[in-house]
This record gives C-alpha cells, sequence and structure tokens, in this order.
C-alpha cells in the first residue's frame, strides 16, 4: 500500500490517517520553539502563567466551545467549556422560534506532560454535558422527535503549546466519545487561545 492511498479518498479510515499525521506533525513542529529558547530555565522552569482561556472548534464539544483551562501543579489541568449551537425552530402551529440546537459542557482533567514547558503531550478524559434539540442530526448525533439531555464520556489525546510566562497558546489532537449516542473515534479538535 502506497502512503500517498492512505491520505486521498474519503473514508473514515482516511480521515483517521489524516487526524493522526496532523497531531504527529504539530508535536514535532512544536519542538523547535523550545530548542530555540535563550536558556535552560525558560524551557524548563517554573511555570507562571497557570490560566488559560480558549476556544476549540470540533473535540469533546462536537461543534465549538469557548473554554477555561487551569494548571494544577506541573503536570495536570482542569478544563471547563461551553458551546451552543442556536437555530430556528418551527412549531406545529407555524410559529418561528429560536432555541438550542446543540449545548455543550465539557469537563475534563488533562495530563500534560512529556515534552518541556512550552511543547507538550495532552492526554484528558472527562464527561460532556450534552443537549440536543428536537429532530436536529449531526456527525454523533442521531434525529429524535424530542430535545434531551444525556452525559457523554470523552477522551483525548493531542499536542499543546502553551508557553509558561503566557502568551498565543495551541492545542490540536483526537477525541473519543461515548455515551447514549454510540461511540465516535477520532473526532479532531483545535484550539488557539491565550495563557496568562
Amino acid at each position: 500500500m502506497r502512503v500517498a492511498s492512505l491520505f486521498s479518498g474519503s473514508g473514515e479510515r482516511a480521515n483517521g490517517v489524516r487526524a493522526i499525521a496532523f497531531v504527529v506533525a504539530a508535536f514535532v513542529l512544536g519542538w523547535v520553539k523550545p530548542a530555540c529558547a535563550e536558556s535552560p530555565e525558560e524551557v524548563y522552569g517554573d511555570r507562571n502563567a497557570n490560566n488559560s482561556v480558549y476556544l476549540e472548534g470540533l473535540g469533546p464539544g462536537l461543534v465549538y466551545t469557548l473554554n477555561y483551562d487551569r494548571v494544577l501543579g506541573d503536570d495536570f489541568s482542569l478544563r471547563a467549556g461551553f458551546g451552543l449551537v442556536l437555530g430556528e425552530e418551527k412549531s406545529a402551529s407555524g410559529e418561528k422560534s429560536i432555541k438550542p440546537l446543540i449545548l455543550s459542557i465539557p469537563v475534563m482533567l488533562n495530563y500534560i506532560g512529556g515534552g518541556s514547558r512550552w511543547s507538550m503531550l495532552e492526554v484528558g478524559a472527562g464527561l460532556v454535558l450534552l443537549h440536543v434539540g428536537a429532530r436536529v442530526s449531526y456527525i454523533y448525533v442521531q434525529k429524535r422527535d424530542d430535545a434531551e439531555t444525556s452525559p457523554v464520556a470523552a477522551g483525548l489525546i493531542g499536542y499543546r503549546y502553551q508557553p509558561p510566562n503566557g502568551g498565543f497558546m495551541f492545542r490540536a489532537g483526537v477525541t473519543a466519545l461515548v455515551g447514549r449516542y454510540g461511540f465516535l473515534p477520532l473526532w479532531p479538535y483545535a484550539s488557539v487561545g491565550w495563557a496568562f
């Protein structure tokens, strides 16, 4: 099998290979900044910026989420987010109203080790409270007649770039979701934000 054939096509296997290749490339490229740092203390010293706020596309929140993340100690972080997709819904009488189509609240504990203070491996697990409106169908969610709310277990693995003294941060990787709606493996995510 040629390498080019793994990246071509639109099947689930090709999407999974592309997602894994993206995470590996981001992780390898992330080592460039620490290698160019001015001193070992800058790379391996204490972390002064333990808070971050970032916007995440896809991932545990399914569509997008705004997140707050707090680094706990040297190797862990706790993250909570909020995502909301609004849409127009027609009642049986023909009246239109704005309703939440998808509401997601991810809460996750992440291990952020396996690298320097700038560039690191991120492995996390947690729960996502997922509310899905009536008659909504999206990737992981099948269409139902009534709105419902249920917890979904989430796990992730990826790359995290976060300067120890604050500034621009970046995350990318893949998420797996399992819950009432079934199993969704290799769901990608990417985040940009600010550490402070």
